[in-house]
């Protein structure tokens, strides 16, 4: 990520599994100040993670303060296809 080479980062823990390999709130912050900065990347997974409130709001500060961010997706969640409808 500081190098601005990643395209895609997938940190979604495994389904069903509600162990102590996940993000949480100071993770999400830490990576916050990565995506800062951060031009390269298009494609960012977090999904069932423990990030709470604070990470989330960490993150999403960062991406919105960042005029160089280029993600495409976060969490599957993307542009709308042509034709469909919201919601």
């Amino acid at each position: 990520l500081r190098l601005n080479n990643v395209e895609t980062l997938n940190l979604a823990s495994f389904k069903n599994h509600h162990g102590m390999y996940g993000i949480e709130v100071v993770g999400a912050i830490f990576l916050a100040h990565f995506l800062r900065l951060n031009s390269s990347l298009k494609y960012l997974n977090f999904k069932r993670n423990d990030v709470e409130k604070d990470g989330a709001k960490a993150l999403a500060q960062s991406l919105l303060g960042n005029p160089q961010c280029g993600l495409v997706t976060v969490n599957t969640m993307g542009p709308m296809k042509k034709g469909s409808k919201p919601g």
